[in-house]
């Protein structure tokens, strides 16, 4: 599995944004610090991972998120770990696995 071209690694004001490509095929991750929505796109196809009209979106115990989207004949796991505390207010570690092996990884809100 070729990963190249991974462009941009920034954390933007209000989340997390990940652009990198994988054998050819764009891929974006984004979060949103504020609302706590969620999207994988890979080519064409887009998951919605986290929706902000789900309540337990905003509640969980947790300090780690693991989302699971089948796009583009992959299995794509974007693992969110939070600090235990005061976790709303500082960065969070988002790391991004396409059939099982690390692809990118990034640090935002």
């Amino acid at each position: 599995m070729g990963v190249s071209g991974i462009r941009r690694r920034t954390p933007y004001p209000a989340g997390t944004r990940i652009d990198f490509t994988i054998e050819g095929m764009p891929v974006a991750f984004k979060r949103n610090g504020m609302t706590g929505r969620a999207i994988l796109k890979v080519g064409d196809g887009t998951a919605v991972l986290a929706s902000p009209w789900n309540p337990m979106t905003h509640v969980g115990l947790s300090t780690t998120t693991r989302w699971v989207a089948q796009l583009a004949g992959r299995e794509f796991t974007v693992v969110k770990e939070r600090a235990r505390f005061f976790g709303g207010t500082r960065n969070c570690q988002v790391v991004i696995l396409a059939d099982g092996v690390e692809v990118a990884s990034a640090v935002g809100y």
